[in-house]
């Protein structure tokens, strides 16, 4: 599913650097409690009848504003709580890892979930709270009539391990180590301030 592609533009390098820093700061907050629980209050309400719409529904259908709504949120909660966002500069290797997450190849039969212990959602979703940015189509993936972007994901160093063991349950490579798939892009976001 992932090809290697060119590195994203400058501004979305820049957004996404920006979502790396708040992603960081907010599972900081409660590293214990990484969780979507705890990020459910990210997310916008809706007044539709149809509430009852998981993340990944809300994404498929227009992911930008769904993106902007709780990098919004999580920005808002970071300024309440007085939390201190970190430069790029202080993240490493030991700290976490960039997830690149294709949700639009869910398959939502709950595989992942398990295998993740929780850290993905029914639909292979990670917390909002942990979404970086949207990286456009043209950037991760060979030519597709599909033009969804995928996620950029901040995972913590301690749940590390339970992506280890959930990524190869995906048979539609929902999920991939985003410097597995693009070392360039990976770097570049990762690189010092």
């Amino acid at each position: 599913m992932f090809g290697r592609k060119p590195a994203a533009d400058t501004a979305v390098l820049v957004a996404l650097r920006t979502g790396l820093r708040e992603a960081a700061a907010w599972c900081e907050l409660a590293p214990r409690d990484v969780s979507h629980a705890r990020a459910a209050a990210l997310l916008p309400t809706t007044t539709d009848a149809k509430t009852e719409e998981t993340p990944l529904f809300r994404m498929l259908s227009d992911p930008v504003a769904l993106m902007t709504s709780v990098a919004r949120a999580r920005r808002d909660a970071l300024a309440t709580s007085g939390a201190r966002v970190p430069w790029i500069a202080e993240f490493t290797v030991s700290r976490g890892r960039l997830l690149l997450c294709e949700f639009s190849a869910s398959l939502f039969d709950r595989a992942c979930h398990e295998e993740s212990r929780g850290f993905l959602d029914e639909d292979d979703l990670p917390p909002c709270g942990a979404w970086c940015g949207l990286v456009p189509a043209r950037v991760v993936r060979a030519p597709s009539p599909n033009t969804l972007p995928a996620l950029v994901v901040w995972i913590p160093e301690r749940h590390v391990p339970d992506l280890d063991a959930a990524i190869p349950c995906c048979p539609t490579e929902v999920n991939a180590w985003l410097d597995d798939v693009d070392p360039k892009l990976a770097r570049a976001l990762l690189r010092a301030d």
